[in-house]
């Protein structure tokens, strides 16, 4: 890698106009420490406030800036997709626009990058200022995720992270509209390089990654990187098919030995078992069917770019 490698960052932004250039300093002095030349993408994921006019007043003070600006807000993830499917680096650095990934660890991130690692993914330590229930969100997020998939992905990564030109565009190969993109870089099986940092309190504005958001991302998390819920839906219908036939052999033995039985309740136990178990098996069943359907099927883009500011001529090296 040469002296003048192009390296892209890539920064989504939602409501963040005090922290765009605090940001853009930070992140400009810490790749020139680097020696490379770069590029900075903010991706504007339908603000409300004044950021879009603040990217754009530095897009035309810079000219290694860049802003693409969603017609709505489509989320962090699809924020993070855009910015890297028209990044241009060798590597493509992703991180959050409100300093809480710290830029000074971009020259460390770099120098594993040219000692080879295609990705470097940073591994957020848990600090005194983390609350107690954020803490115990993401321990249960990452044990849910890597109890119910084939495929691991580590414990507390962000979507702070530096990947190699060929590990994104096989990342752009994915084409599943349940956008996680932790799994599925996991799911590329690429080695990594791993790093600890602590993130520093917000300095401004507010986080606008709410609990809903980050339950969905869980949900998406789970349906995109496993089919095992719906096969633990046909176990269970299963399991409950067979409690059904023990507690039928049971209500025989009892009749069959004489035993009084309450009129009625038998039969209503044994069909509400037996009609469960039975809806339990056949959802199980068309669900793994409708899964590879639907997984074939999906095609809504996961995001609209409304307006691409700064974006160089196609036509220049």
């Amino acid at each position: 890698m040469t002296k003048n490698t192009l390296i892209s960052v890539v920064l989504p932004a939602h409501n963040e106009e005090p922290n765009v250039q605090p940001m853009y300093d930070a992140v400009t002095a810490a790749l020139r420490s680097t020696g490379c030349d770069f590029e900075i993408l903010f991706v504007d994921d339908g603000s409300t406030d004044g950021t879009t006019d603040r990217i754009c007043r530095l897009v035309s003070e810079k000219p290694n800036v860049r802003l693409l600006t969603f017609t709505r807000n489509f989320g962090h993830q699809a924020a993070l997709l855009a910015g890297l499917s028209v990044a241009r680096g060798a590597a493509v650095i992703t991180m959050d626009s409100d300093l809480q990934h710290p830029p000074e660890q971009l020259p460390r991130m770099v120098a594993h990058w040219r000692a080879g690692s295609p990705i470097v993914q940073m591994v957020r330590r848990q600090s005194a200022e983390v609350t107690r229930f954020k803490r115990l969100s993401s321990r249960v997020f990452y044990h849910v995720i890597n109890l119910l998939s084939e495929i691991r992905v580590p414990h507390d990564v962000a979507d702070f992270q530096l990947l190699d030109r060929q590990v994104v565009q096989d990342l752009l190969k994915i084409r599943d509209s349940r956008l996680f993109l932790r799994g599925r870089i996991a799911w590329l099986g690429y080695p990594g390089t791993f790093m600890e940092y602590e993130a520093p309190p917000r300095s401004a504005g507010v986080a606008s990654y709410s609990i809903l958001r980050s339950a969905s991302l869980a949900l998406s998390a789970v349906t995109a990187l496993s089919s095992k819920p719906l096969r633990w839906a046909f176990y269970l219908g299963l399991v409950v098919g067979i409690v059904c036939f023990i507690y039928i052999s049971y209500v025989l033995l009892l009749f069959l030995s004489g035993r009084p039985l309450e009129p009625g309740w038998a039969s209503v136990i044994i069909t509400v078992l037996f009609l469960g178990a039975i809806q339990l098996v056949t959802l199980g069943i068309f669900g793994e069917y409708l899964s590879n359907v639907l997984a074939g099927s999906r095609n809504l883009p996961p995001y609209i770019v409304g307006s691409d500011t700064g974006a160089p001529d196609e036509n220049s090296d």
